[in-house]
């Protein structure tokens, strides 16, 4: 089974999306718990935009390991996306409250509190999340958009400009950018 889901991982970081689903379906079909599996197969769900496949996942993972701190991360993330803010929101507050030295738990509760419309506790979460890490461009790229929630799009255009400052090939980043003003 383990080795199916490393096959998964290489072929989704060569872009080959649906190769490694099915070859992910196949490592759960050997070990329906194999937590990491399910960890990816949610992240997969999601970027394919099934959201609510994606939270029925997670429930998943989270009744297999209900007091894993990444699981919970990932849940706020996942539920958030599926529309459940408050479900969410208590991953993400959970999440914090067992590591509060987790930017990632932090970046959910930013973008928990950005869905929510509360900008202010959206902006001073994320803050924190590039406090713990500096300069991590998904952080860089959420507190953008808040900004621009905020109608502040010259502080939202300098966060993209961090990014792109990290990753200059990044066309998203630049539209971004430019968007922004």
């Amino acid at each position: 089974s383990e080795l199916w889901r490393l096959l998964a991982v290489a072929l989704r970081q060569h872009s080959r999306h649906l190769v490694a689903m099915r070859w992910l379906a196949h490592a759960l079909r050997l070990a329906p718990d194999n937590i990491e599996a399910l960890r990816m197969q949610a992240w997969m769900e999601l970027e394919r935009g099934d959201s609510t496949k994606a939270a029925l996942t997670v429930r998943r993972l989270l009744t297999l390991r209900p007091q894993d701190h990444a699981a919970r991360v990932q849940a706020a993330f996942v539920f958030a996306a599926a529309g459940d803010v408050a479900l969410a929101a208590n991953c993400a507050e959970d999440s914090i409250v067992a590591n509060p030295q987790d930017p990632e738990a932090w970046r959910a509760l930013s973008q928990v509190r950005y869905l929510q419309s509360r900008l202010e506790d959206a902006e001073h979460a994320i803050d924190i999340a590039l406090q713990l890490r500096p300069g991590q461009v998904d952080s860089l790229r959420q507190l953008g958009w808040i900004l621009i929630a905020d109608q502040r799009p010259a502080h939202a255009q300098l966060a993209f400009l961090r990014v792109l400052d990290q990753q200059p090939q990044d066309i998203v980043a630049l539209q971004e950018a430019a968007e922004s003003c």
